[in-house]
């Protein structure tokens, strides 16, 4: 089998972020110090030092900077001078801001209370992150009591074809989990029953919502036209169970998804490691050329029951078409550079094989 190569990036010890041309990440080895790049990543140049690691770097269409920091409750600080000071802008009630609870497209922001209990709160900007605002909060509240079966906002994705259609998600428990539509840009919020599933990432395309499940490895579609109208009826096109090549079956989380400006979409998973024990699976990076219609693994992760394995974050994609994704091995960070010629490869070898593809000749 000929061989899909996705060369490494340079180092990165934490997620690679992109907006337009520019790349953002923690610096290797240090959360604190903020970094971005203007030649994709092949110099970095030393932003702003913080007191507290980097949870996620958002940047708005105006320029503004805003970056939670690892605290519980996270707190947003705002750069509006290219990162030369930073001030506080917001502080949460409960929770932490990972790379799937927040979204922004152009100077609108959503930011959802993720981990902790009663992490129950969706915040909106739509300057930039200067002012926020509470636009939603969970119906059922917790307690610490609840602990570790705890509820908090998952993700928060606005539609990149109609950016007034926001999509955002809870978990953990079966009374917690939820997804709600929002078809004014956070205004007003309709439930969307999916049963028992928590998604943690969706997409859009023109026609189609996607749902990235955390807790069962499936994939969900729908006619954006069934959201809008309040009835979806949401079919499972992608099921981990099923998967002859890869199992993936059990604990495997769909933690990250992009798509392409064709259309292509590439989501991955991670293989939980002690904390499932046994129960632990496979994960994997897969993709799909024709809107989820079939999806053919890139590269396998094979289970290990005294580690997590698989994809952490698969960026949005940059100018120039790459996407970057961050692989976990155990307790090492790997950034892989993902493009057009990568897919393009990947999609003739898929075409006339058929099979499951490996990267440089070898599963990790």
């Amino acid at each position: 089998m000929e061989n899909i190569t996705i060369p490494q990036f340079a180092e990165s010890t934490s997620p690679v972020y992109v907006y337009g041309d520019v790349l953002w990440r923690a610096k290797p080895n240090n959360d604190k110090q903020l970094q971005k790049s203007l030649d994709n990543g092949t110099s970095w140049t030393d932003i702003y030092t913080f007191t507290h690691d980097i949870q996620a770097i958002i940047v708005s269409e105006n320029g503004n900077i805003v970056v939670p920091q690892e605290l519980f409750p996270f707190k947003l600080h705002i750069s509006t001078d290219n990162g030369q000071s930073f001030s506080l802008a917001l502080t949460a009630n409960e929770g932490q801001v990972r790379f799937f609870s927040f979204d922004v497209v152009g100077n609108t922001i959503f930011v959802c209370e993720y981990g902790q209990y009663d992490g129950r709160y969706v915040y909106r900007s739509t300057d930039g992150g200067e002012n926020w605002s509470t636009v939603f909060t969970h119906p059922n509240p917790t307690t610490e009591e609840d602990q570790p079966n705890r509820q908090h906002m998952h993700t928060v994705y606005i539609d990149r074809y109609n950016t007034s259609h926001v999509y955002i998600t809870s978990g953990d428990r079966a009374e917690y989990k939820g997804i709600w539509f929002s078809g004014d840009g956070g205004g007003t919020w309709t439930a969307i029953d999916l049963g028992n599933y928590q998604p943690l990432c969706i997409l859009t395309d023109e026609t189609y919502c996607y749902i990235f499940d955390d807790s069962t490895g499936g994939i969900f579609r729908a006619p954006k036209s069934d959201v809008i109208g309040g009835s979806p009826v949401f079919k499972r096109i992608y099921w981990s169970e099923a998967d002859e090549d890869i199992d993936m079956s059990g604990a495997t989380t769909f933690y990250s998804a992009s798509m392409f400006a064709d259309g292509t979409m590439v989501a991955g998973t991670i293989s939980y490691g002690e904390d499932h024990g046994s129960n632990n699976k496979d994960a994997a990076l897969i993709v799909s050329f024709d809107g989820g219609d079939k999806w053919v693994a890139l590269k396998e992760y094979l289970r290990d029951e005294t580690e997590e394995r698989g994809v952490e974050y698969i960026s949005r994609p940059d100018s120039n078409g790459n996407v970057y994704i961050t692989e976990i091995i155990g307790d090492e960070y790997i950034t892989r550079v993902l493009n057009v010629s990568n897919i393009e490869m990947a999609e003739k070898i898929i075409n006339s094989q058929r099979s499951t593809l490996t990267i440089n000749g070898t599963k990790q």
